[in-house]
């Protein structure tokens, strides 16, 4: 069967669909068009976008359209625009985040933090609202943005103390930071080591995250001050140390690059 006609008789029995009131048939409709092959992503935009235009403010149609697109992993506009109108219409936080997902894989970071930001706001439980924080704290951070990348990984700690990627993205947020001395500068990869040793501590479950913690704490020691830099400053490894530089600041340990 070609697909122009395939697609041609879905669209004619679609429109049937929609009178009819049991939802389980309408389900199993839906499936079988994902089965036969042929709703890619540029089938389904000629299918849905003229009955959308029509119907911008019905739920159920676009529910069905962001479903069925999400399913194929579509990328178009018409897919984020069709996301921004069923969260319109139907509000919650998972919708929120999954219209951010769609922005964040078409590479639209602002928009995706625009969802993100309202999910956060509307969620309640503290894990799901964790991984918000986390999810935008890692946008932030690609960004540029580390500053407000590790407001959200503390907000996202705060919420979920055993969340590995969010102390690795706190760390690797102060490695970014910047002040006018050189030696405090350095420091600030003391404490990027602390928290990247945390992430390692807590990521027992995940090898991938452990060894990208591993090579990063060995990037921190790195950038470790000199011990001659640190004995003319009168410290010593091991030493407490009060670390100030710029907008990060915290308790840590002196350790030299010998």
């Amino acid at each position: 069967v070609e697909t122009d006609h395939f697609m041609g008789e879905y669209e004619y029995l679609a429109a049937k669909m929609d009178q009819v009131t049991d939802e389980q048939a309408k389900s199993t409709f839906d499936g079988q068009l994902i089965l036969s092959g042929a709703a890619d992503c540029n089938n389904l935009e000629l299918i849905y976008r003229g009955r959308v235009a029509k119907n911008p403010n019905d739920a159920a149609l676009l529910a069905k359209v962001f479903n069925l697109m999400s399913r194929n992993q579509c990328q178009s506009e018409f897919y984020q625009e069709g996301g921004e109108k069923y969260y319109a219409v139907a509000p919650s936080t998972e919708v929120a985040r999954r219209v951010a997902a769609a922005f964040d894989k078409a590479g639209n970071s602002a928009k995706a933090l625009e969802y993100l930001r309202v999910a956060v706001a509307s969620e309640n439980d503290p894990a799901l609202k964790a991984n918000l924080c986390v999810q935008i704290a890692g946008i932030e951070l690609a960004d540029g943005s580390a500053r407000e990348a590790a407001n959200f990984a503390r907000q996202a700690i705060e919420l979920d103390a055993s969340s590995a990627m969010a102390y690795f993205i706190l760390s690797q947020s102060y490695a970014q930071a910047g002040c006018g001395d050189a030696f405090a500068k350095q420091s600030v990869y003391w404490l990027a080591y602390d928290l990247a040793a945390k992430a390692h501590s807590l990521a027992q479950d995940n090898e991938q995250l452990q060894d990208v913690c591993s090579k990063w704490m060995g990037t921190c020691r790195a950038y470790f001050p000199k011990q001659s830099d640190c004995f003319f400053r009168g410290l010593q490894d091991g030493q407490g140390y009060n670390v100030s530089c710029g907008w990060v600041s915290g308790r840590t340990t002196v350790r030299s690059n010998k």
